[in-house]
């Protein structure tokens, strides 16, 4: 009796079986290849980013705010990744206005008083405030909203978002990484100040700006560290 073999059955299963696994193996050799790979330009830009936002640091430092074009763009050839593009845009922080400061104090002060039971009555929160008894936060906020103006200025002035997105390509879509960095210029800071105290308070201005003037390296907050 000779020896059964295979048959054509049991060969076409075994061969879809085979096919099928290594289709499936290819697969995830590719998706770990494309996550690899896409991890790497990820730490490149990443590094591109924050060394593009040192550069552009050491530049506000010698020129300041107002030297400055607020949409620029470029590439990193010269580092070779010229797969790399670049651009930084530079925006005035806009703070917001004194009424709706208020608007936000009034509010907190009537979910306090309605959380501790009392009336919610924003014409009794604007007495109390005018005649200066009653609640403390009425009395804060009608002080801020005098000198908010002010200080309104001298930080739109003295503060600006630096955004540096690099760009690259991986196939047919685009990915990007994005850093945010505020930064500081004191001798914007002191130039609102002297723009925005009354003149009978100048003697006092000028010893503040003498003293910080000479300290003009922009401080930075928030972003990543260098």
């Amino acid at each position: 009796m000779r020896p059964r073999g295979f048959t054509l059955l049991e060969m076409m299963i075994a061969m879809a079986i085979l096919s099928g696994s290594l289709t499936w193996l290819i697969v995830g050799m590719s998706r770990n290849i494309k996550a690899e790979n896409h991890a790497k330009l990820m730490t490149t830009a990443t590094f591109l980013a924050r060394q593009k936002m040192s550069e552009f640091e050491d530049e506000l430092y010698e020129k300041g705010f107002g030297e400055f074009e607020k949409d620029i763009d470029g590439n990193f050839e010269d580092k070779g990744f010229a797969r790399f593009t670049w651009r930084i845009v530079v925006d005035k922080v806009e703070l917001p206005s004194s009424e709706q400061l208020q608007t936000v104090l009034t509010n907190a002060q009537q979910a306090r008083q309605t959380l501790q039971g009392g009336a919610a009555d924003p014409n009794a929160s604007s007495s109390s405030s005018t005649t200066g008894g009653g609640n403390p936060l009425s009395q804060s906020a009608g002080a801020l909203a005098s000198q908010f103006g002010i200080i309104k200025d001298v930080l739109e002035q003295g503060i600006r978002r630096v955004t540096v997105k690099v760009v690259w390509w991986e196939g047919r879509r685009p990915q990007d990484v994005t850093v945010i960095t505020y930064f500081t210029d004191p001798r914007k800071v002191d130039q609102a100040i002297q723009l925005s105290i009354p003149s009978n308070l100048g003697g006092a201005t000028g010893g503040t700006s003498g003293t910080s003037g000479g300290t003009s390296q922009p401080s930075t907050s928030g972003g990543p560290p260098k």
